[in-house]
């Protein structure tokens, strides 16, 4: 039986034909979402060679058509980019240009800013830097650094929130109360549970976003590392500047 891993391997294999100088960490990632469009469009039977040598314009339609964050459907059609012959190239890439000012956007409301000073594809360059630093020598700071980066930026596909509902982030535990926000995880769902956010009290309890699949893999790995160096750096709230229970403010994370 063909497994999710199994269609990814392939998809990411056919990326790489295609464009030989990827990054790995952008590879990876480009297949990944890849495979989860084509396992939801696909037809019975249709493998990914022939799922992504439809018409471009066919492909575009269902990639628009899902309930996906603006992101995933960008990242997607990057990969579509690489697969489909060059003739296509301006169609994709205005489609991706389309999704990259929306994001760019969102990003913007969030930030409370007028305008971003680094683009998106600058916002992702800098992601990926930090990953590859983190892969080689973990410390509390490059994970923090790194995490701030995947939740703050867009570029996991997580819409970009406020600052202040970050810095009230707690891990979850027993005790929780409705000050704080909460990351919750259940097997390999990970969701956010905010109680206080910018429009908390013209609403009726919490809002729950659950996590894009590829930050809630990234928050799995970020949390068995501060389990695995807990001795060092015990933490109770999910992003501190030094562990424990010292937090961020919202000013240092504009």
């Amino acid at each position: 039986m063909t497994t999710k891993l199994d269609y990814r391997r392939e998809i990411e294999d056919m990326l790489k034909s295609e464009a030989r100088k990827l990054g790995q960490s952008t590879l990876t990632t480009y297949a990944s979402t890849a495979a989860n469009f084509y396992r939801v469009l696909r037809d019975e039977g249709e493998t990914p060679k022939e799922f992504f040598s439809r018409p471009v314009d066919e492909l575009i339609r269902l990639v628009r058509s899902q309930d996906r964050s603006e992101q995933s459907k960008r990242v997607v059609l990057s990969a579509i980019r690489i697969l489909a012959p060059s003739k296509y190239e301006e169609a994709i890439q205005n489609e991706i240009r389309r999704y990259k000012e929306v994001i760019t956007k969102a990003y913007d409301d969030a930030k409370g800013t007028a305008k971003s000073s680094l683009t998106m594809d600058q916002l992702e360059d800098r992601f990926d830097q930090k990953r590859e630093e983190v892969k080689r020598t973990a410390t509390h700071r490059g994970w923090t650094d790194l995490m701030l980066l995947a939740l703050t930026t867009g570029v996991l596909g997580m819409p970009p929130r406020r600052s202040q509902d970050w810095t009230m982030m707690q891990i979850q535990h027993d005790n929780e109360k409705q000050s704080f926000n909460y990351l919750h995880i259940d097997g390999r769902k990970v969701w956010f549970e905010f109680n206080v956010y910018k429009t908390s009290k013209h609403h009726d309890g919490p809002q729950r976003v659950e996590a894009p699949p590829q930050l809630a893999k990234l928050i799995r790995k970020y949390l068995a590392w501060l389990e695995d160096n807990k001795e060092t750096h015990p933490q109770v709230v999910f992003l501190s500047p030094n562990g424990g229970r010292s937090r961020f403010t919202s000013s240092t994370l504009t």
